[in-house]
């Protein structure tokens, strides 16, 4: 089993991100010195904690938990110190073997000597010629491990440190063998030998220094303790019982080590299970050698599927396997292992892995919760500003993929130095955490929101693709400081807040780019008090702007009642009489004056004010008829607008059926219209939200009809009672021989369905002159009369008799 010693690198100490630091909470700087006898040493606490070699923000590396005990407090100085002590022992290597040093030797792997220099003094650090095996130069710990003084063991070969010659051989042996390949470390287990005869189980990790052949001049050994894990050692396990070498140390390693083999025909059996993880966590090996498949049931289902993956690309390339798996223990709990296997042909064409597995939860445990430390503001637990770059360039490379736009938002918090002056830095640091919770509690799920800097947020908005989109955006920002923020029982505030956005592909293609004109927009607007919003784009935030200030004229008018019901009435082409009416809404302003219906129909689509719009309406016409009705008058039915928004809005039935039956009015008086293109949103939910209402009495009317294209298909489908031939058809009936043949028709096929017919526009007598020709029941118009008041209506409205008919 020895060929396992060649399994890849140590799981802690892994050169890509790790950096391993010894200690205990007795000795946080693992600093501790024994006398050289096996009661003296203690068990070592060994943690991971996270370094990036190339992290852009080095100058501020986050503080680890508060478990974690580096050396240093500061890893670049500990990096230094490493490299100076790596200079130091070169001029050693240089005085004690002859050989001048390689130019290349102070570039060596800067992470290999900041585990060396981290590990020492409490695990074994050698420094050792390649050639001669000689010991240059070794820490204090040899002398709490192996019984040595490091002035004892230096200029002597490491032969005395193994259990016999044999051992001596086959390290060396394996450690040649695989540093004269491609990889410039080496990870193994072997019995070792103390000063006083006492042997005990290792683990060595040797990173090799190279010097101008390319080959290994000395490499850097360090040397752990096993029996030193706190993991209780099987004495029925020793090097003559095992058979030395690794395998010698299966039973008493903190982890598994396996021999799998797949023969030819796909099949799996372990050939060699053992380890004390099986005991840990309550395994039995002999069932999983029996059937392999029960091991894998133990796996996490994605990296079940993985490990298969992993297992035929190793099997055809003879390639190692390396990697992290989430392993189900009977308790209950989910442990990390790191798998390292190395593949080998045996001659009747199966393939055999010499596999390891060790447990490295407390280490992942300890990444992931220093890059959420590396990742995240600590005072509000939100994303800091590396990692909102991150997720920009994800945004960036999504919506390069898809086509769409997105937006940024660029919030500075106005008055937090006076805040904090005046009622200290914990209420100050409340109030940010406040605003942080609240901006995730009002933004939608999928925006991210972080904080970059003391009074600074930032919010990525993926669904801000149009002028609609972006202003529902920015109200959201607005109204999260709408109200004031109580920070304690005696404290409330109310703070302010300037938003730049800036708006991907216009205002930038890059990260970068976006938070600059973001920066910008906030720049232009850092002199104006009180809450305040500028884009970069000057066009797109005038646009936005003049929008965002027409909705909230809009929205202050609908509350104020100054939009009001104007009624045109509806006569009957066959006797003259008054037939109907429809409400019609107008805005008259403060000063008289009258905003366009055109103008205001539009925003209020545009912006969401439909719906208040609408039913402010329905109840002012509903008050409307109920005041005709208390004096006296018979009011025929009245047409009154219904948006699409509306119809749809879980209110509306209610709001009818209390201005109706509740108010004592007929149902049926107040008729709902709906334009054509309203229904083709959503045909199926019209359908239901109109049968419903159908029930209750309620009667239906279709405006502008023929402007559509399913107008036929949908006319005898939806419950309508009223149909509305549109004004463009009627302002050609005198010159368009088709139109009138496509009018005459409409009018036929509405009187097959049992529908009233009603003309708009109608201007003229010629006009109306034809539409009764074609049998059309009723028209309006200007003929007739524009809309009016109210209280102009009155003139059309006939007195009703005691039996509530008109006289």
């Amino acid at each position: 089993m020895s060929a396992i010693d060649t399994a890849g690198t140590h799981p802690f100490l892994d050169s890509r991100c790790y950096t391993v630091v010894a200690g205990s909470p007795s000795d946080p700087g693992g600093r501790g010195k024994g006398t050289g006898g096996r009661s003296s040493r203690r068990s070592l606490d060994t943690k991971a904690i996270l370094f990036r070699e190339k992290d852009e923000a080095s100058a501020a590396l986050p503080q680890p938990p508060l478990n974690i005990q580096p050396r240093s407090d500061n890893l670049q100085e500990a990096l230094w110190a490493a490299m100076e002590h790596a200079g130091t022992a070169m001029e050693s290597i240089e005085e004690r073997t002859g050989r001048p040093k390689a130019a290349g030797d102070r570039r060596f792997s800067a992470n290999a000597l900041l585990q060396a220099a981290f590990v020492s003094d409490d695990n074994v650090v050698l420094l050792v010629d390649a050639e001669s095996r000689r010991v240059l130069a070794c820490n204090s710990a040899t002398e709490r491990v192996f019984g040595y003084k490091p002035e004892e063991l230096t200029g002597r070969d490491t032969r005395d440190l193994h259990v016999d010659d044999a051992y001596f051989e086959c390290f060396g042996l394996n450690t040649c063998r695989v540093l004269a390949g491609e990889r410039s470390c080496y990870h193994g287990h072997y019995w070792m030998r103390r000063r006083d005869g006492t042997r005990f189980p290792s683990e060595h990790l040797i990173y090799a220094i190279n010097g101008d052949s390319q080959a290994a001049a000395v490499v850097i050994s360090v040397i752990r303790d096993v029996s030193e894990s706190g993991i209780p050692l099987r004495a029925d396990v020793t090097p003559e019982t095992a058979g030395g070498g690794f395998q010698g140390l299966a039973w008493n390693l903190p982890g598994i080590v396996y021999q799998q083999v797949r023969t030819a025909d796909g099949s799996d059996r372990y050939t060699f299970l053992a380890g004390a993880l099986f005991e840990q966590y309550g395994i039995d090996p002999a069932s999983i050698r029996f059937d392999p498949a029960a091991f894998l049931e133990h796996l996490d289902p994605m990296d079940r599927e993985q490990l298969e993956i992993e297992l035929a690309r190793s099997a055809a390339s003879l390639s190692p396997i390396d990697m992290q798996l989430r392993f189900h223990a009977p308790a209950g709990h989910v442990v990390w292992l790191r798998a390292i296997s190395q593949p080998r042909k045996l001659d009747d064409g199966s393939v055999a892995w010499d596999g390891l597995a060790l447990d490295i939860t407390r280490e992942r445990v300890a990444e992931e919760q220093l890059h959420y430390l590396a990742t995240h503001d600590r005072l509000t637990g939100l994303p800091n500003r590396y990692q909102f770059l991150e997720y920009l360039g994800q945004a960036i490379t999504r919506a390069e993929r898809r086509d769409i736009r997105f937006a940024i938002a660029h919030l500075h918090v106005d008055g937090m130095d006076e805040i904090n002056r005046t009622h200290g830095f914990a209420i100050g640091d409340d109030l940010l955490k406040q605003i942080g919770r609240r901006l995730v509690k009002r933004l939608p799920p999928q925006d991210v929101v972080a904080r970059t800097h003391g009074d600074g947020f930032m919010a990525l908005l993926t669904d801000a693709g149009d002028h609609a989109q972006l202003r529902k955006a920015v109200r959201r920002l607005q109204r999260v400081f709408d109200g004031p923020f109580t920070l304690d029982q005696s404290t409330t505030v109310e703070v302010t807040v300037k938003i730049g956005f800036a708006t991907y592909p216009a205002d930038g293609q890059t990260p970068e780019e976006l938070l600059h004109a973001s920066g910008i927009a906030i720049d232009r607007i850092s002199r104006q008090h009180g809450s305040a919003f500028r884009f970069y784009g000057e066009d797109l935030g005038r646009a936005l702007n003049d929008l965002m200030d027409g909705e909230r004229k809009l929205s202050d008018a609908i509350e104020a009642g100054q939009i009001k019901p104007y009624f045109q009435p509806q006569f009957s082409l066959e006797n003259g009489e008054l037939v109907g009416m429809e409400a019609l809404a107008r805005w008259e302003t403060a000063d008289g004056k009258f905003v366009s219906p055109n103008r205001f129909i539009a925003l209020a689509e545009e912006t969401g004010l439909m719906v208040p719009l609408g039913m402010r309406m329905l109840s002012e016409v509903a008050s409307r008829v109920r005041e005709w009705r208390a004096a006296g008058l018979h009011v025929p039915p009245v047409c009154v607008n219904c948006a699409s928004q509306q119809l749809r809005s879980s209110e509306f039935k209610a709001l009818y059926l209390r201005e109706t039956v509740q108010g004592e009015i007929d149902p049926e008086i107040l008729i709902i219209e709906l334009t054509e293109s309203s229904l083709m949103e959503d045909v199926d939910a019209a359908e239901r939200t109109m049968r419903s209402l159908t029930a209750s009495g309620v009667r239906f009317s279709i405006d502008d009809f023929g402007t559509g294209f399913s107008s036929l298909s949908y006319l005898a489908r939806l419950p309508f009672n009223v149909l509305k031939i549109d004004r463009n058809f009627v302002s050609a009936l005198g010159d368009d021989d088709r139109q009138r043949a496509i009018t005459q028709s409409l009018i036929g096929m509405s009187k097959a369905l049992g529908l009233q017919v009603i003309a708009e526009g109608v201007e003229t007598e010629a006009q109306q002159a034809m539409l009764k020709q074609l049998g059309c029941d009723a028209a309006q118009g200007f003929l007739y009369s524009p809309a009016v008041p109210a209280v102009d209506m009155l003139r059309w409205l006939s007195p009703r008799g005691v039996d509530g008919e008109r006289r």
